[in-house]
């Protein structure tokens, strides 16, 4: 089940940067606009210790910065633009693997998952009329879009506006009540990627540069994204410098039908 409960987490995740439900209502930017997404890849790497080796030298907010892979990540699509098959690696730490093949009925997606030293089997999860989760706890819009989730006792309530996700409030109650604004900004020129797992719901139809979040008195955190184009190509990589100071960096590329 662990395979599952990751790939649920990746994909209710707003940092994922999700599309649509079914099929998708725009372009992502690093594609041509003729272009159907086959393939999407994401190598995730960074300056910091958890890299595998720091082989790529890199020119980020004009410093030159040594970095190295942690993982890839590979999404392949049908012609409804519906996920039918991921597969990641991870390469530091020994390194791990695994596969996910996802096969569609009218109310359900079939997911057969085969990972390294982990889950194997085949998990049916059950869908709704618009083909997104059908969970205790979740509750979508007319669009799509998850508007609430109930997460233990946490319960998250998201704020849409002109196809983003604008506002995050999750409640919690333990150890303390409490309440946490996340806002989120866009670079409204740009449009997202692809979406990697439609069943979890639309989200975010722009690239996200900035999350800054409170807990209804004082700034808890703040932290903004960069990123790189290609004339030619259109968005090829994401970066974050974080606290610490290292860089995460992912970068994209898609293959059309």
């Amino acid at each position: 089940m662990k395979s599952i409960l990751r790939s649920i987490a990746a994909c209710t995740s707003l940092f994922i940067l999700l599309d649509g439900c079914i099929r998708q209502d725009h372009q992502p930017s690093i594609q041509k606009p003729a272009c159907q997404v086959l393939m999407l890849t994401v190598d995730s790497k960074t300056s910091g210790p958890d890299a595998y080796s720091r082989d790529e030298t890199v020119m980020l907010d004009g410093q030159t910065i040594k970095i190295g892979k942690t993982a890839t990540d590979v999404y392949k699509f049908d012609e409804q633009n519906r996920i039918i098959e991921s597969s990641w690696a991870t390469y530091n730490y020994g390194g791990n693997g695994g596969k996910e093949k996802f096969e569609y009925t009218a109310d359900q997606v079939i997911i057969t998952s085969t990972h390294l030293g982990m889950d194997n089997g085949v998990h049916p999860l059950p869908l709704n009329k618009q083909g997104l989760l059908l969970w205790d706890g979740l509750k979508y819009d007319a669009e799509g879009f998850l508007i609430e989730k109930v997460e233990g006792n946490d319960t998250i309530t998201y704020t849409i506006e002109n196809g983003n996700i604008v506002r995050e409030e999750r409640k919690t109650t333990l150890p303390v009540a409490r309440t946490y604004v996340s806002l989120y900004e866009y670079d409204l020129t740009k449009p997202n990627l692809p979406n990697s797992h439609p069943y979890s719901g639309k989200v975010s139809k722009n690239l996200l540069v900035k999350v800054t979040t409170t807990d209804g008195t004082n700034m808890t955190g703040s932290y903004s994204y960069s990123y790189l184009f290609d004339e030619s190509k259109g968005l090829t990589r994401k970066y974050q410098k974080l606290s610490n100071g290292y860089y995460v960096v992912y970068d994209y590329t898609i293959t059309c039908r």
